[in-house]
């Protein structure tokens, strides 16, 4: 009995081993001795679909946009160029105000030199026409004037006694007259301030220098 009895046992136990070997071989598959999964059901294809036309070549895709900016960094780029743009703006004038200030500068320091120039001339103009006023020897010649005038009288005194021909007259007449000519013609060139203490031209009707004229009617 006790051998019949462990055969049951065995039996029940090479069924439930063979049972067990075909529950897994049922879950993962048998091939090779490599435990697989189980295999899905594949789902069945519908029975009709539309035929589905693919473009020979497909066109390119659009540009990508790029991300807009953030506001505050687009508010400090445009700061920035009204920065660069002002102080550019700033740069260029201030050239062309310093090149204008140069150039006014240089025009004004030349105009400055011209006159300068132009005083030193007139002052050297002024200085020579006083030396030549005074070498004109004109004080000699209203001296000359005057004692030809009184050499006239002389002659005509002595005309009027009886003691002098008319000719000797004429003669000291005519001397005072080209005098008074030569003074004239020296003291011309020469501008009025410059006489002070002599005439600019001789005066005939002062007896001093008429050479004889205001006795003239009585020949």
């Amino acid at each position: 009995m006790t051998s019949g009895a462990g055969n049951d046992e065995r039996a029940g136990s090479n069924s439930d081993t063979a049972e067990f070997d075909r529950q897994v071989t049922a879950f993962y598959g048998a091939t090779s001795g490599t435990p697989q999964l189980a295999t899905q059901p594949e789902p069945e294809a519908p029975a009709w679909s539309s035929p589905v036309t693919v473009p020979a070549e497909l066109p390119p895709p659009p540009p990508l946009s790029p991300p807009p900016a953030a506001p505050g960094r687009r508010a400090f780029r445009i700061l920035v160029s009204i920065a660069v743009v002002l102080a550019a703006a700033i740069a260029v004038t201030a050239a062309l105000g310093w090149s204008d200030v140069s150039s006014l500068r240089a025009g004004v320091s030349e105009r400055q030199a011209e006159l300068d120039t132009i005083a030193q001339q007139e002052q050297a103009a002024a200085r020579k026409l006083l030396d030549d006023f005074r070498g004109a020897g004109l004080d000699s010649l209203m001296q000359r004037v005057k004692d030809l005038d009184k050499a006239a009288d002389v002659a005509f005194v002595s005309w009027r006694s009886g003691t002098a021909r008319f000719g000797v007259l004429d003669a000291a007449m005519n001397d005072c007259n080209n005098a008074v000519i030569a003074y004239n013609s020296a003291a011309g060139p020469f501008p009025d301030h410059l006489f002070t203490a002599l005439p600019r031209q001789i005066d005939l009707k002062n007896p001093e220098t008429d050479c004889g004229r205001v006795f003239t009617g009585s020949i």
